[in-house]
Parts: C-alpha cells; structure tokens; sequence
C-alpha cells in the first residue's frame, strides 16, 4: 500500500524588522539622565561632630548678643529684654545666669558683633568692680533673681528682662556685664558640648553719667563747705513766693523733687514754733540741659516775733528715680 508522504512543518525565521533592538544601558526617553551625587568622607559631617564644631548655636539662638542700657543717672533703674528660642525638633533645658566669677572679660570670650568700638582690653566686670548689680526677672515667678532654669520645647521662645542699677558714684563711668545660656545638666545633650563651645555670651553695657545742678544765688560756707542761700522776709505779707534759679549744667534733663525742712539751731528746741512756714510749690520741677529754671518758694505763717531775726531751713532736691540728692542751706531773714 503506497503512502503519500506529507510535507513537514520547518520553522520560520523570524522576520526582519528596520530597528535595531534597544540596549539595555540605553534611556527610553529623549532627556538627559538625573545627575548622582556620592558623598565622600570629605562632605559629610556626622550629626555629633556638627554640634561639637558649633556647640550650643546649634540649639539655641538668642535674639542679640549686646543689650544697650544707654546714658542715665546713678542709682536710676533700667531693663532691657532678652529672647532665646529653641531652635531644634527636641526640649532642652537651659540655665542662664550672670558671669560673677570672671573679674574681667578678654576680647576673645565675647560675640564678636557685639563689641563697640574704643574698648580698652581686658574689659572689667561691673559684678565685681564697681559694685554695679544686675538681676533678671525670671519669665516663671517673675521675681527677680541672679540666674534661672527654663524648660524650652521645640522652637519654643520666652522673654525675660535684664535689670541693671548703678551705685551712687560722683564721676562718669561704663558698667559691663555678661550674661551666659547653657544647657542644664539635667539635659542630656549638654555631655556633648565641647567646654569652649557649651554657652552664649550677651554682652551688656551701660553708661553712667554725674548730673550738674548748680544754684545761681548759693554762697559757700568755707569751714563746713555747705551750700546757702540767702533768702529775704517781709513780714507786712502773709503769703509770699519767692524764686531762686537752678541752673542745669549737665547734659541730660533733669527732674527734681522738691521738698524743705526746718533747721534747728544749736540753741534751740525741736519743739519750738518756727518763724515761718516754708514750702516749695510746685514740689517738683524739670530743668532741660543747660537751661536755668526757678524754683518757687512759697513762705507762709510768718509770726510776729519774726521780725530782725534769722531762721534757716534745709532745701532737699533729689533726682527723680535715682538716690542723688542735693542739699542748701536757706538762710531766711526777716524784715519789714
């Protein structure tokens, strides 16, 4: 029996195409490939030595590094505010408190920006050279205090005043002061500050000037330097006013208040009824720099037994929220 012989598939080859197959490094798109970056130990900083380098800055920022207290008066009071923030994703607690121990500050311990010019090196601390006392009023109980510890959370900010008062002192003067922020020991990320580099330093610096109030009529007693003004009574006038000149000789304003005392004489009782009553009225009076004002004198109650006699009273002008005070001598005659 005979068998046709059927035709066997064979495999085709695959057609050719006019493209080139992609290779496989070769982008799908026209652009250009993203640049890579690879960091080198020369670029990269681990987190802890970045804060070693910059120590505290890192962690917190003070709003200035020099507080400016001006020109002003001894014994006068005066506040500057000072803001410090956390400037990290984590709470740190923080000190601050004033430099006591330092009798004098090298140009090297202070911020840089802060420095005035003219300063002579080193720089003494008012804390323990002139007597000059500062406190901060703590933002928690708002007493006043020499240091304080706060608890900042993240990018938290607080205020706080720093109080300066100057002693009663007869000639100019500059005051500085340092106050230093560091972290508390209670935080842990103060064991990782280097000791140069663990707080911030604000300066602050005042200026304290002597007023000059002179009085136009005064005499001086030479054997106890005291100052007089001599001041003449009618007694025909119940109620007289009186004037005598101030002459401001400083370079600031100046306020007085006002006030008279009597003024006993050796020979004479506490208890005795006085000639006459003595007053200012005004009880104050603001005499501008380089001017000359008059302080009126208001003399009232004048007895009969005044006239030909002397009586002398004590005049006591006292600078406006300060501890200076000046003292005269009226030398108060009566006549007809």
């Amino acid at each position: 029996m005979h068998r046709e012989k059927r035709p066997t598939k064979t495999a085709e080859a695959p057609a050719k195409s006019n493209t080139s197959p992609k290779k496989p490094n070769e982008p799908t798109n026209s652009k250009s490939p993203p640049s890579i970056t690879f960091l080198t130990l020369a670029n990269f900083v681990p987190p802890r030595r970045r804060l070693r380098e910059n120590g505290i800055a890192n962690l917190i920022e003070a709003d200035t590094n020099y507080l400016n207290f001006g020109v002003f008066y001894p014994g006068k009071i005066f506040k500057c505010n000072l803001a410090l923030t956390n400037i990290t994703e984590h709470t740190h607690i923080i000190s601050v408190y004033f430099d006591s121990s330092s009798a004098h500050f090298e140009e090297s311990l202070l911020p840089k920006a802060a420095l005035p010019e003219g300063l002579q090196y080193p720089i003494a601390n008012s804390e323990k050279t002139n007597g000059c006392w500062h406190f901060m009023l703590s933002p928690s109980n708002k007493t006043f205090d020499k240091s304080f510890s706060a608890s900042l959370a993240p990018h938290e900010t607080i205020q706080f005043g720093v109080v300066i008062k100057s002693p009663c002192i007869n000639r100019p003067q500059r005051f500085f002061s340092l106050v230093k922020v560091c972290l508390s020991e209670e935080d842990l990320m103060s064991q990782l500050l280097d000791s140069g580099k663990d707080s911030l330093a604000v300066l602050s610096e005042a200026e304290v000037v002597t007023p000059k109030l002179e009085c136009c009529k005064e005499l001086i007693h030479d054997p106890t330097g005291m100052k007089i003004v001599p001041l003449v009574i009618k007694c025909d006038s119940n109620i007289q006013r009186l004037r005598v000149p101030f002459k401001n000789a400083g370079g600031r304003d100046l306020e007085l208040i006002l006030n008279v005392l009597r003024y006993p004489a050796p020979d004479e009782s506490s208890d005795a009824e006085p000639l006459a009553v003595c007053r200012c009225l005004p009880n104050t009076a603001k005499i501008p720099s380089g001017a000359i004002s008059f302080i009126s004198i208001c003399v009232s109650q004048i007895t009969k037994e005044a006239q030909g006699k002397r009586e002398q009273k004590i005049l006591l002008i006292k600078i406006k929220d300060t501890l200076m005070m000046y003292s005269y001598i009226l030398d108060c005659s009566f006549i007809l």
